[in-house]
C-alpha cells in the first residue's frame, strides 16, 4: 500500500511540472497609415512565459486600428491595411495583407522575427494604432517571477483600489499584504487568485502604503519579492471653506480641481445676483456642485467684482459659484457656468453689500467643474469701485446691516429716511414704510429666506441695496 502511494505522489507532481498553459503578451505602436508605421516582435521580445519552455505561439486578439471598420477588408470602406511577415519557424516567409480577421490565429512558433507594417489605401493620412497579443503556450517549471509592479504609485485614489502589472511565468494567485509603514501587514493581507486588482479599503488623504505582492503556481511561491509604495493624493490647501485663498484686484491664481473632494456637500449656487446700475453682468446659473476649491475676496463699500475662469488650451468645463457671510453660515449670491469667452469658461460679477464707515464685507468664490468634471484653470480677479471720495459724505449717504440679516436690517443716515420699499426677486412689493427719522430698523423676520431690494428715499433721491435673508 505505501509503495502504491508513493507511485501516486510521484505521478502527480509530475503531471503538474508537464502541464500546459497560456499567457499573452501585448504588443503596439502608433503613427500614420502612410509614413508607414510598422510593428516590429523579436522571439526574444516575448518574456511572458519566463524561463519556462513554449511550445506554440500564434497572433491574437488584435485591437485598435486592425479592427477599425475602416480597415480595407473589414465593411469595404478603404482607408488603411496591414502586411503581415514572418521570419523564421513554421511559418517562415509568410506575407498575409489584411486586418485583424487575416492577421489572428496566424502560427509563429519558432519565429525570429515579425513586422506588421500599415499601407495607406485612400487620399487621406490617418493616425493609426497597431495592437496585437502573441498568445505564448508553455509547460510550466518553475515558479513564476517576483516581478508584479504596482500600477499607480503617487496620487492614488482614497476607494482602496490598487493594481498592479502580471508576473512573469504561470501565476494561480497572487498573495498581497499592505501595511501602514515597513513591514506591517496591518491595512490588507489575502489571496486574489490570479486577478490583477483587488480592493484593500478606504485609505487616508496624504499616506504612503507598503505593498508586497507575491505570485505563485503549483510549482512554487517566487522569491525575493520587494516591497513597494504607493501613496494617496493630497487636497489642494483651499480644498474646502476655511482654507481659501484670498484674492484681490488684479489677482490671476493658477490651479486644478484634480485632487479637491466635495467637502461642504452645498447646494449648488444660481442666478444672477448682478447690478444692472453698475452695468455688473449676472450669472447663467450652474447645474450641478462638484468637487471644486475656495477663494475669499474681501470688499470695500462701492466694490464692484468680476472673477472669470481662464483654462488656457485645456478643455475644464468650469462653473463659478459665490457666497456671502462665512463657512458653515454662507448664503448664495449667484454663480455662472458657460458665460465665459467659449462654452467652458464662467464668469460672474456682483456689488459689495459693505456700506461706507462700515466693515468690509467676505465674499467665497467656489471654483469647480461642471458634471465632476476636473483640471487645470486659472482665476482672474477684477475690482471696481463706483464710489467717489464724496459719496462718503454725500447727504443722502446711508448704511444697512446686517447683511445677511434674519430678524432686523438696520438703516442709519446722516438726514431723514422719507421712505422705504422693500421687493422680492419676483418685483413683489413686500414693505412700504416711511420712517423719517435718521435711523430705523425693519422687522424682516415674518418674510422668506432669499434675496431683496431695499428703495431707500431720502432728500427725494432714492437709491436701490441687496439685501439677503436668512
Amino acid at each position: 500500500m505505501k509503495k502504491i502511494t508513493l507511485i501516486l505522489i510521484a505521478f502527480c507532481c509530475f503531471a503538474f511540472l508537464n502541464a500546459q498553459t497560456t499567457c499573452n503578451q501585448t504588443f503596439s505602436v502608433t503613427g500614420s497609415d502612410d509614413a508607414p508605421t510598422v510593428l516590429t516582435i523579436n522571439n526574444t521580445d516575448v518574456t511572458c512565459n519566463g524561463a519556462d519552455p513554449a511550445t506554440s505561439l500564434q497572433l491574437t486578439n488584435s485591437a485598435g486600428s486592425l479592427t477599425s471598420t475602416n480597415c480595407s477588408t473589414s465593411t469595404g470602406t478603404s482607408w488603411f491595411e496591414f502586411t503581415l511577415d514572418v521570419v523564421g519557424g513554421t511559418n517562415d516567409g509568410l506575407s498575409v495583407t489584411g486586418c485583424a480577421a487575416e492577421l489572428d490565429g496566424t502560427d509563429i512558433t519558432g519565429f525570429t522575427s515579425l513586422t506588421i507594417t500599415s499601407a495607406d489605401t485612400d487620399a487621406f493620412t490617418d493616425t493609426i494604432t497597431i495592437e496585437i497579443d502573441v498568445e505564448v503556450t508553455f509547460t510550466v517549471t518553475s515558479a513564476p517571477d517576483c516581478d508584479a509592479v504596482l500600477t499607480e504609485t503617487t496620487n492614488v485614489d482614497t476607494t482602496g483600489d490598487i493594481s498592479w502589472s502580471p508576473a512573469t511565468g504561470a501565476v494561480d494567485n497572487y498573495n498581497v499584504v499592505v501595511g501602514s509603514a515597513s513591514g506591517l501587514s496591518d491595512v490588507y493581507s489575502a489571496d486574489v487568485g490570479t486577478a490583477l486588482t483587488t480592493n484593500i479599503g478606504a485609505l487616508s488623504q496624504s499616506t504612503t502604503y507598503y505593498v508586497t505582492i507575491t505570485p505563485s503556481n503549483g510549482v512554487g511561491t517566487a522569491t525575493g519579492c520587494v516591497e513597494q509604495t504607493f501613496t494617496t493624493f493630497t487636497p489642494p490647501v483651499n480644498d474646502a471653506c476655511a482654507g481659501a485663498i484670498a484674492v484681490s484686484n488684479g489677482s490671476s491664481i493658477s490651479g486644478n480641481t484634480d485632487f479637491s473632494t466635495d467637502v461642504e456637500a452645498l447646494t449648488a449656487c444660481s442666478g444672477g445676483g448682478g447690478s444692472a446700475t453698475t452695468g455688473c453682468a449676472g450669472g447663467t446659473g450652474t447645474t450641478d456642485f462638484s468637487p471644486g476649491v475656495w477663494f475669499v475676496i474681501t470688499t470695500q463699500a462701492g466694490d464692484v467684482v468680476t472673477v472669470t475662469t481662464d483654462n488656457g488650451d485645456t478643455a475644464f468645463d468650469t462653473e463659478l459659484q459665490v457666497f456671502e457671510g462665512s463657512c458653515g453660515a454662507l448664503v448664495c449670491v449667484g454663480g455662472d457656468d458657460d458665460g465665459g469667452a467659449n462654452g467652458f469658461l464662467s464668469t460672474f460679477c456682483w456689488e459689495s453689500s459693505a456700506t461706507a464707515g462700515f466693515a468690509p464685507v467676505d465674499y467665497f468664490i467656489y471654483l469647480d467643474g461642471h458634471s465632476g468634471d476636473t483640471g487645470d484653470f486659472i482665476l482672474d480677479v477684477s475690482v471696481d469701485n463706483v464710489l467717489s471720495t464724496t459719496d462718503v459724505e454725500n447727504p443722502v449717504a446711508f448704511s444697512y446691516y446686517p447683511n445677511p440679516v434674519k430678524n432686523t436690517l438696520t438703516l442709519n443716515a446722516q438726514n431723514n429716511i422719507e421712505n422705504v420699499r422693500m421687493y422680492n426677486m419676483l418685483g413683489q412689493e413686500v414693505m412700504n414704510v416711511q420712517p423719517q427719522t435718521v435711523d430705523s430698523e425693519l422687522d424682516m423676520a415674518r418674510l422668506e429666506t432669499g434675496t431683496y431690494f431695499v428703495q431707500v428715499t431720502i432728500a427725494n433721491v432714492t437709491k436701490t441695496v441687496r439685501v439677503v435673508k436668512q
